[in-house]
């Protein structure tokens, strides 16, 4: 039975490693950032989609309100 002997890592390939582990680091760093900016952007559009929403209903209520306020009214009268 041969001992398979452990293929020794050089300190260049070490290096190599370490330095794409911090380049992806920095990467999903960056991706989280970004994906964080994305949700507030998109929290801040809903936002103000609800606002505008919001506002034209209430003009529409207002605008209800006013037509009856000018709309004549008319009274029944009884004949006796």
């Amino acid at each position: 039975m041969s001992q398979e002997k452990e293929k020794e890592v050089s300190r260049e390939e070490v290096i190599a490693w370490y330095k794409d582990q911090i380049e992806l680091a920095t990467l999903r760093a960056d991706l989280a950032e970004q994906q964080n900016r994305a949700a507030k952007a998109d929290a801040e559009r809903m936002q103000a989609t609800m606002f505008i929403a919001q506002v034209q209903v209430q003009g529409k209520e207002g605008e209800e309100e006013e037509q009856e306020e000018k709309a004549p009214v008319a009274t029944l009268k009884r004949k006796k």
